[in-house]
């Protein structure tokens, strides 16, 4: 059977992503920084710990399985952006 005999096929294109996150547990120097009116200031701590996670070197773990989902924004793939296609 030659390539023009062939039954031909359609299919469709869709963006699909992968999200692995990751988790990894910092310490929070308690200096007068995080303090407030002499008490421990939650969002300061937070802060200090996501700069300090940042920052550093970590060792990050999975957590939990990779989360795949269909893309809230359908584009075309890299080798056909720019090129109009029809549907014939």
């Amino acid at each position: 059977m030659s390539d023009a005999d062939a039954p031909r096929s359609m299919s469709v294109v869709v963006r699909v992503r992968r999200t692995i996150v990751e988790e990894v547990h910092v310490s929070v120097p308690i200096t007068e920084a995080v303090v407030t009116d002499d008490r421990l200031d939650g969002a300061k701590i937070f802060d200090a710990a996501l700069a300090i996670a940042r920052d550093a070197e970590h060792r990050w773990r999975p957590e939990g399985a990779p989360v795949i989902e269909v893309h809230p924004l359908q584009t075309p793939p890299p080798d056909l952006t720019g090129t109009p296609r029809s549907i014939v």
